[in-house]
């Protein structure tokens, strides 16, 4: 796709943490509504890694553009061939003032999220990325939640491939005896 591998970039992470091995994270930019060009077409691009992707994270950033038209559209459509791969979460939840502020855009953004989601159940989990000098935390971070659903992925990715391999082991063998 032309303009894709002259705006990627790559990071690699040296952490054995939580099977870090075992997992290949595809950060992509935020979309905005107005004049802003991309130097390739982001909805391909998004609908091609949807394809290869097998869990699909969804983070709305409370401040900034979490809503704009074009990302709430590429998020319908998206839920529409991989809703069951799509998690939903409230980024950076510890920069919203107090809990009446969180919940508005908590009710904001759900109430975007259902007008728009054929399938109407979806977790919206607050989280963020704690820090050494983070004080005590008024909002519960759910990001151990996020690191599960990887996990639990993850795990059914592997045996899936155990038993495919059992499987291709097994006609193998046939092949052979034949």
């Amino acid at each position: 796709m032309p303009g894709v591998l002259e705006n990627m970039a790559t990071e690699v992470s040296e952490s054995r943490a939580r099977k870090f091995e075992m997992m290949h994270f595809v950060d992509t930019p935020g979309l905005v509504d107005g004049d802003m060009n991309y130097p390739f077409d982001p909805d391909q691009v998004l609908n091609f890694l949807a394809e290869e992707a097998h869990l699909i994270l969804v983070f709305f950033d409370p401040i900034g553009q979490a809503l704009c038209r074009r990302t709430m559209n590429i998020v319908e459509k998206l839920h529409d061939v991989h809703g069951d791969k799509m998690r939903y979460y409230l980024s950076k939840a510890d920069t919203v003032p107090d809990e009446s502020d969180r919940q508005r855009v908590l009710i904001q953004i759900t109430q975007n999220l259902t007008a728009r989601l054929k399938n109407k159940q979806f977790e919206l989990p607050p989280i963020f990325i704690p820090t050494l000098t983070d004080k005590e935390s008024s909002v519960k971070n759910h990001i151990d939640g996020v690191c599960n659903d990887i996990e639990k992925v993850i795990n059914l990715n592997v045996q899936n491939t155990l038993n495919s391999f059992e499987n291709d082991t097994v006609n193998l063998l046939a092949k052979i005896t034949e």
